[in-house]
């Protein structure tokens, strides 16, 4: 397997070394108002409380100095910008301890990024408890629907760790949302099952791909909209139980970004080129 960079790719570290932290996780990017704006969480390792919400743009050419965007007395996740349907910048983020327990916020920007709104959580109360709107992947754009892919996973010392994929979907621009599940045949399963969902819209509708424990990527379509979806099934790609992504090209193919290798269980050797 090669791990030479495409001559067509351009490779540059938007941060090196930074004494805000030891580790630096989940980056997210979008153009936003003609510049490139990236997103990721750091601290001394994932769930600690000193994890925060960085975010650097590129303009003219250079990077700009990491800004912390959010902060607090838990631990901060996965950042995910996107592109609102009203035009604004959205950055979701998540807070809390554990994954079990961590809850959405956001916050917007009018200007590509440079300044921001306050921080508001994205689903009040009790239902925002799972961990509402995108876990990893930003949402899809249907004409009249917001598509965001989540997923929750849930252990407890009685009874096995849990994945479970669900898509939130908002008609009303991002205000409120509401959980459609991807149903999964877990007596299939080995391991807790699937999480963070990429879709990808398509001409018949809408493709989720998710990672998996069991050593493929799955899928799940939805023909209407994000309304219903069919039972997760297994694809030909193989997963490592890490993350991946996927997008449509301006020439109508798809294109998924993932760690070129199976494995099972808890996440396996991630490759990447070098």
């Amino acid at each position: 397997m090669s791990t030479a960079v495409p001559d067509f790719l351009q490779r540059e570290f938007v941060a090196v070394d930074s004494p805000a932290w030891q580790q630096a996780h989940a980056s997210s990017v979008l153009m936003a108002d003609g510049a490139a704006l990236v997103a990721w969480f750091g601290g001394t390792r994932e769930g600690t409380p000193d994890n925060r919400i960085f975010v650097a743009r590129r303009d003219s050419g250079a990077w700009s100095a990491p800004e912390v965007v959010a902060e607090g007395d838990v631990a901060h996740w996965n950042p995910v910008l996107a592109t609102g349907p009203g035009g604004q910048t959205w950055l979701f983020f998540k807070r809390g301890s554990r994954i079990s327990t961590w809850r959405t916020w956001v916050r917007r920007s009018a200007d590509g990024g440079r300044t921001w709104s306050e921080a508001a959580e994205l689903v009040l109360g009790p239902d925002g408890a799972a961990g509402r709107g995108p876990v990893k992947n930003p949402p899809v754009w249907l004409p009249g629907t917001w598509l965001a892919p989540a997923s929750t996973e849930t252990s407890g010392t009685d009874e096995p760790a849990r994945w479970e994929p669900f898509v939130d979907r908002s008609t009303d621009g991002g205000r409120t949302w509401t959980p459609v599940p991807i149903p999964v045949d877990r007596a299939a399963l080995r391991g807790p099952g699937l999480i963070q969902p990429t879709l990808v819209a398509r001409p018949w509708g809408v493709l989720a791909l998710m990672r998996s424990t069991e050593g493929t990527v799955y899928r799940s379509e939805s023909t209407d909209g994000g309304r219903t979806w069919s039972p997760a099934a297994p694809t030909s790609l193989p997963n490592n139980n890490s993350g991946l992504t996927a997008l449509s090209l301006p020439d109508g193919q798809m294109a998924c970004v993932h760690n070129p290798v199976s494995g099972t269980g808890r996440p396996g050797a991630r490759w990447c080129s070098r």
